[in-house]
C-alpha cells in the first residue's frame, strides 16, 4: 500500500498535477507515504527524508511497523530491486 500510494503522488506531478498528503493526524501514515514517495521517485535517502519529516510535521509518531516497511522499501530501492507491495 506504501508503494502504491507513492507511485500514484508521483504519477499525479508527473501530470502537473498539485497533491496534498495528509491522514487524520498527520503523525505516521502520512510521514511513512511521504518517505516512501521521497526515496523511490526524488532518490532522497532514508534517513534525510525521515529527518525532513520529523522537523515538518508537529505530531510526528510513525508506528514502528511503518517505519520497519520504509526501512525495507529503502533498501530494495539501494540496491535496485522492486519491493513488494508494502
Amino acid at each position: 500500500m506504501l508503494i502504491e500510494a507513492a507511485d500514484t503522488i508521483a504519477d499525479l506531478r508527473a501530470q502537473g498535477q498539485k497533491v496534498a498528503l495528509h491522514c487524520a493526524e498527520a503523525r505516521s501514515r502520512t510521514s511513512a507515504v511521504a518517505a516512501v514517495y521521497a526515496i523511490r521517485h526524488r532518490g532522497v535517502p532514508k534517513g534525510e527524508a525521515l529527518a525532513a519529516l520529523q522537523a515538518t510535521l508537529p505530531d510526528y509518531a510513525p508506528k514502528q511497523f511503518l517505519l520497519d516497511a520504509v526501512g525495507r522499501i529503502a533498501e530494495a530501492v539501494d540496491s535496485g530491486q522492486e519491493e513488494g507491495d508494502e
